[in-house]
């Protein structure tokens, strides 16, 4: 493993930006504050079902708060090494996934101007 880190020819991190990724966790939070309250009026009223609250806190609570999460910890690591390409997808993959070199057609190096 040590050598594969050491071949590494070109390596790129990329995540969404904070702006962006701090207004999804804003709606995903305003929409589990949401759930919250609709959870809290079904368990005030008389007749209650205890499967409707769970349905309720499940879908209003802990689904917006996951997809905030996945969108928070989003990141995609790609790395070019001298015998393939290497992607990893967090939190889909646990591992890096490898690309041969001969389903690559083409490549261009486009460097900065100076």
């Amino acid at each position: 493993m040590a050598d594969q880190q050491n071949d590494t020819i070109f390596r790129e991190i990329q995540r969404w930006s904070l702006k962006f990724r701090c207004l999804l966790l804003v709606l995903c939070l305003s929409g589990a504050t949401g759930g919250v309250f609709s959870a809290a009026a079904m368990i005030t009223q008389d007749s209650l079902r205890l499967a409707a609250v769970l349905v309720t806190v499940v879908c209003g609570v802990f689904i917006p708060l996951g997809i905030g999460l996945l969108i928070w910890v989003n990141r995609l690591e790609t790395e070019v090494r001298s015998y393939g390409l290497y992607i990893h997808y967090f939190p889909f993959h646990t591992r890096f996934k490898r690309l041969s070199t001969e389903y690559v057609e083409d490549t261009e190096l486009n460097l900065p101007r100076r």
